[in-house]
């Protein structure tokens, strides 16, 4: 069960963890709501239509009698033994009634110090009793299932947290890529301009003798619209090296921004 990584499909497969390793016929899984619970899932030992009754008890609300075995778990946060239902006070038209449970045992799943569920066992059809061993078998599972759930619940919030900062990232970055394109495209159409109503006394790269070689390198494909990983592969070189060089271009030319620079650069100081 820990490799499951996710919530729904953990509850989905618990009730017959319990029934194939614990050694009891029938195991339902409850939510714990206020002062209610409501069983949400079931598995049976075999196959029974005699079973057939659960699916009318799914997500009803059941009270929790203060004198209630499961009332007793949410302070005690231990499990409970009910050897003889006729003698206890079980809710008893799902337990009696409809489920004719003649002894079980019931144990919470707790999750950041609350009761959130209940899982009742027991040996129905069979004529045997729920005992200590049973109580105490059912316990250690629903202790580790705990923790288990716990460890899922926090990596399913973390890969959320994870996902949304991933997506915030890759919006910034692709709306900073817009506007460099915007401002090079801007850069381009008065350069264009300037090409129809030639200014003899202005340099294409008029203020580029202070850039490195490699700046120079650089700069010239910031001039024709690249982008820092087109500009990375083009000059084999990684992604940050491209950022550090446009940031010292940026200083050279006292511009605010690469548009601005190229502006300056194409249309003179």
């Amino acid at each position: 069960m820990r490799s499951i990584r996710d919530t729904t499909a953990l509850l989905d497969v618990a009730c017959e963890e319990v029934v194939l390793r614990c050694g009891f016929q029938r195991v339902v899984l409850s939510r714990v709501e206020g002062r209610s619970w409501r069983p949400s899932m079931a598995h049976f030992a075999g196959e029974r239509q005699s079973e057939s009754w659960f699916v009318d008890w799914i997500n009803q609300s059941i009270p929790l009698d203060s004198r209630a075995p499961e009332a007793q778990l949410l302070a005690k946060r231990r499990p409970s033994l009910v050897y003889d239902t006729s003698n206890a006070a079980v809710y008893k038209p799902i337990i009696v009634d409809a489920g004719r449970s003649r002894s079980y045992v019931v144990a919470p799943i707790v999750h950041a110090d609350d009761v959130v569920g209940f899982v009742h066992a027991d040996h129905h059809p069979l004529t045997r009793r729920a005992d200590e061993g049973d109580r105490d078998v059912l316990w250690a599972f629903t202790d580790g299932f705990s923790h288990i759930y716990e460890r899922t619940v926090l990596l399913e919030r973390l890969r959320d947290q994870r996902d949304q900062v991933r997506d915030l990232v890759v919006s910034a970055v692709n709306r900073m890529d817009d506007l460099c394109e915007s401002d090079i495209a801007m850069v381009r159409a008065a350069d264009s301009d300037d090409h129809e109503n030639p200014t003899p006394s202005k340099s294409v790269y008029g203020t580029t003798g202070s850039l490195t070689e490699r700046e120079a390198d650089v700069f010239r494909l910031m001039v024709a619209g690249a982008t820092n990983r087109a500009i990375a592969e083009q000059l084999v070189i990684t992604e940050g090296t491209v950022k550090s060089h446009v940031k010292h271009i940026l200083r050279k030319f006292g511009a605010a921004n690469r548009a601005q620079a190229i502006a300056w650069s194409l249309l003179g100081e």
